[in-house]
C-alpha cells in the first residue's frame, strides 16, 4: 500500500515527499497485532464455512473492524501523520487478498468430498416430510461433506423406495454403533416426546 501510494501515486490528493518507511513499519506491527486479535475474535481461525459467500462476508467484516480500530489508533498518535490513502489502499488489498487462501482451501475440500474422501457418516432421525427434505438437501455431499447412511423411522409413514431405512427409534443406539455413524441429525419438526 505504501509503494502504491508514494511510488506510483495511487489515490494521491497532493504531491508530497514519501515519508520514512520505518514509520509505516511501526504502524504495520500495530496493524498486524490488531488484525490477529480481531480475526481470532471473529472466528476466522476456526472451522472453514461451507460456502464461499460466508468466507467473503466473515473476512470482509473482520477486515473492516480491524481497519476502523487501526485508523482510530492512528488519530491518537500525534508524532506522525499517516496517509489515509495508504489505509484505504491497504484495506482494499486486504479485502481482496485475504479470502483467497480460504477460498482455495474450500475448493480443495470440495474436491476431496467429490472423490468421497473425508466425508462424515451421518444418520437422520425421522421419517417426516422435514426429515426427507433434509435427506434430499444433504445428498449434495460435495458441498456439505456428509455421507447419509440412512434414516431412523419415528412412525409408520411411508418413505420412498430410494430412502434407506435402518430401523425404528427404539433401536437408535444399536443402529448408530453398527452403521459407524459420527453425527445424528434430528429435524426441527420431530416432537420432543418422541425422543424419550
Amino acid at each position: 500500500a505504501y509503494s502504491l501510494r508514494f511510488r506510483f501515486g495511487w489515490l494521491a490528493a497532493v504531491d508530497v515527499e514519501p515519508p520514512e518507511v520505518v514509520d509505516y513499519a511501526k504502524a504495520l506491527v500495530l496493524m498486524v497485532s490488531v488484525f490477529l486479535l480481531v480475526f481470532r475474535s471473529r472466528g476466522l481461525y476456526g472451522r472453514l464455512p461451507s460456502r464461499g459467500v460466508d468466507i467473503l462476508e466473515r473476512t470482509t467484516g473482520a477486515v473492516n473492524i480491524g481497519v476502523v480500530v487501526v485508523l482510530a489508533a492512528s488519530f491518537f498518535y500525534r508524532e506522525f501523520s499517516y496517509s489515509r490513502s495508504v489505509c484505504l489502499i491497504a484495506w482494499a488489498l486486504i479485502c481482496v487478498l485475504l479470502p483467497l487462501p480460504r477460498l482455495g482451501q474450500l475448493s480443495l475440500r470440495r474436491r476431496r468430498y467429490a472423490r468421497g474422501e473425508g466425508l462424515v457418516p451421518v444418520l437422520i432421525v425421522g421419517s417426516t416430510p422435514a426429515a426427507l427434505e433434509l435427506l434430499r438437501r444433504l445428498a449434495d455431499q460435495r458441498r456439505f461433506g456428509v455421507l447419509v447412511k440412512g434414516i431412523v423411522r419415528t412412525d409408520d409413514s411411508p418413505v420412498p423406495d430410494t430412502v434407506v431405512s435402518l430401523g425404528d427409534l427404539g433401536s437408535l443406539e444399536t443402529i448408530v454403533r453398527s452403521a459407524a455413524v459420527e453425527e445424528v441429525l434430528i429435524p426441527d419438526t420431530l416432537e420432543r416426546l418422541q425422543l424419550f
